[in-house]
């Protein structure tokens, strides 16, 4: 179902790009990933024009989390070693990623601490292999075993948590030490940090996106489909292209895990119980409380999807040659969903262009 909300009335600019994509492009592999234009699912939806950011493959990794993950392992190192801060805005990054290593080697045990799903984990674990440090990953009892079969082929030790998700992300806020670095994209409150770092970090995907846009000679978006989780690339959307203007964001979560919707129809952050789901990564009771301050006020509207619609989603993809998940097909999913509703939504009008975030690969 689709639901749509007033931005506030004060227009907030977007932000500048992140600094983060400076890093970026010095780390091996580094290369925009594929916008690709489709004529057919524009027929179908009923628009002008439909455009696929296609993250199924970025960075040697299956999803566009380590855009977020290597922003804020490389951030949270400087301020742990306290080493100088390269993130002058304007500026491009400055620490090659062999210099960042070779500090933190003078710290022996320094360890990359997070909770996952799938793909944080594995973009946290190929950070800390990559600098040459240590990773400890907490999983929830529902993750599947090649999942944690994938994050030790990373070299990261696994901690399997009773519960969900959530329970997960208590256990690896709760381990956090000095020598325990949190890499988190999940804020329990507004003082951590690291969450933050992890938003700017999926600014790239825009800049990205935009250029790639202007190159193709494509029409600006009027909407945007992004899958929600804990919310973080949503709060990166809303900081790239601002709230109170177009094109409208529209926040994509599966029917048994709305935590953002809910928390919109609140008025105020807040949780909701999990539904067993497919959508892996989506799945989750809370959103970020970092993420929440951009989501109250930059999303547009909400769509609900179920494991039925986002697996016809994605079979759709694969027909295109786009191998994804579930979660991955969510925003395909939500646009179809948010077509098909009455009345028909503005920012899918017959001419409008629209974006949808194809999120992560499929792992083996």
């Amino acid at each position: 179902m689709l639901w749509q909300f007033p931005t506030a009335n004060a227009v907030t600019p977007p932000r500048g790009p992140a600094s983060a994509l400076g890093l970026h492009r010095r780390l091996e592999g580094y290369r925009p990933t594929p916008l690709h234009r489709n004529e057919a699912l524009a027929r179908a939806l009923g628009v002008g024009e439909v455009w696929l950011k296609d993250e199924t493959s970025r960075l040697g990794t299956a999803s566009f989390k380590i855009l977020g993950a290597s922003w804020a392992v490389c951030r949270a190192l400087e301020a742990r070693l306290s080493l100088p801060q390269l993130d002058v805005p304007g500026h491009p990054w400055e620490r090659s990623p062999g210099a960042l290593a070779e500090a933190a080697s003078g710290v022996p045990g320094l360890t990359l601490v997070c909770a996952t799903e799938g793909n944080h984990g594995l973009a946290v674990a190929r950070m800390a292999r990559l600098l040459r440090l240590k990773a400890e990953v907490f999983v929830s009892g529902q993750v599947p075993p090649h999942v944690e079969a994938a994050l030790q082929a990373e070299g990261a030790r696994v901690r399997r948590i009773p519960g969900g998700y959530d329970d997960a992300v208590l256990a690896a806020h709760a381990s956090a030490s000095a020598l325990r670095l949190l890499i988190s994209d999940m804020a329990l409150t507004m003082e951590e940090q690291v969450p933050g770092w992890s938003i700017e970090g999926y600014a790239t995907l825009f800049v990205e996106a935009e250029e790639q846009l202007a190159a193709a000679g494509g029409k600006p978006w009027a909407s945007v489909f992004v899958p929600v989780g804990v919310g973080a690339l949503a709060a990166a959307a809303v900081r790239h292209f601002g709230s109170g203007r177009a094109p409208t964001l529209v926040a994509v979560e599966p029917a048994g895990a709305a935590c953002v919707l809910a928390s919109l129809q609140r008025g105020e952050l807040g949780s909701v119980e999990v539904e067993a789901s497919s959508l892996r990564g989506l799945n989750c009771g809370r959103p970020s409380a970092l993420a929440w301050a951009e989501l109250s006020s930059g999303i547009g509207a909400c769509v609900t999807v179920t494991d039925a619609d986002a697996e016809s989603a994605r079979q759709t993809l694969q027909t295109l040659g786009i191998h994804t998940g579930p979660a991955g097909a969510a925003s395909l999913a939500g646009a179809r969903e948010a077509a098909a509703s009455a009345p028909r939504p503005r920012f899918l009008e017959p001419a409008s262009s629209l974006l949808l975030l194809v999120t992560e690969g499929v792992l083996s």
